[in-house]
Order: structure tokens, then C-alpha cells, then sequence
């Protein structure tokens, strides 16, 4: 590893996760979360059609894929973070409650491949809860909201989801 200009040139191979608190205010630039399908290129080769195909078809649904974690740092940054056991985390946004249920149904069929998918399905009030988790259906779901970490009953999180797919 090398050290570069402004830090290091590849990230070390035993990284370490560390939790930090930081003031907006120190924030410099906040980027949206990035598409899968910019991200695709950045991936490995083998995981290229999967995810290719995952970010058409819920492009098809009306909800696309957003990408976060090693694979959007890997894309951004041009340094290797994505590793063969890596999963790829996912960022979806449904409108609507049958939006949501092919958007899990879809997720169910390819998120126990190679690679894993994880991530988490934005909720219409801002918060955001694991995709896995909602497509069990518990009685009780962790949401995360911008300043805590709570539960919510799984009724309630759906009604947040309006039923316009009964047309």
C-alpha cells in the first residue's frame, strides 16, 4: 500500500469499522445515495449481470435501485472495498404498497445469491427499515428514523404505503 497525496491510495485490507459523531456543520458535501445502474461497471465481473438485471427490473416497477456501502464507495472513490464475501447494499424508494410487495417479491427471488443483497426500503415518512425484515412480515419491525432506532408495528408501516393498486 502506498501512501498518496491525500491519504491512503487503497483502503488497508484489515479496515475496521468505527462509529462516529460529526456536527452538520462539519459536514463538507453530502452526496445522494448513487443508482445501482452507475454502479454496475464498479463491480465485480460475476456480479455484473445479476445487477444489471436487478436495476431493470426495478426500473421496470417504477422504483430504482440505489447503491450504498462498499460497492457506491468502490464506484465513487476508484479504490478497492468490494470483496468476495461483500454483500451489496440497496436503497429502494416504493410509492405505493403494490410497488413494494413486487419490489419484495423481486428481492426475495434474487437477494440470497451471489452476491447477497441487504439494504433497506425508504418508508413515505422518511424513516427506513431492512428489506429482509419487512418481507418476514413480524408483527414488529426496527425503523430507522434520521435521530433514532425504534420499533414499529408492521401495520403501521404499511398504511404509511397508500393503496392506489387496487385499480
Amino acid at each position: 500500500m502506498r501512501r498518496g497525496s491525500f491519504g491512503w491510495v487503497s483502503p488497508p485490507p484489515d479496515r475496521r469499522r468505527i462509529g462516529l459523531h460529526v456536527a452538520a456543520a462539519a459536514v463538507a458535501e453530502r452526496l445522494d445515495p448513487l443508482p445501482l445502474a452507475e454502479a454496475v461497471d464498479s463491480a465485480p465481473a460475476a456480479w455484473r449481470p445479476m445487477l444489471a438485471e436487478l436495476a431493470r427490473r426495478a426500473q421496470e416497477l417504477g422504483t430504482a435501485a440505489a447503491v450504498y456501502g462498499s460497492l457506491a464507495w468502490q464506484r465513487r472513490t476508484g479504490l478497492c472495498y468490494v470483496r468476495p464475501e461483500s454483500d451489496v447494499d440497496l436503497l429502494f424508494a416504493p410509492s405505493d404498497q403494490r410497488q413494494l410487495d413486487r419490489l419484495l417479491d423481486l428481492l426475495a427471488e434474487t437477494g440470497d445469491g451471489i452476491p447477497r443483497l441487504d439494504g433497506e426500503i425508504l418508508l413515505p415518512d422518511g424513516a427506513a427499515v431492512a428489506w429482509r425484515e419487512l418481507a418476514g412480515r413480524p408483527a414488529r419491525l426496527l425503523v430507522k428514523e434520521p435521530a433514532e432506532v425504534g420499533l414499529r408495528d408492521l401495520v403501521s408501516v404499511l398504511a404509511l404505503f397508500d393503496r392506489e393498486d387496487a385499480a
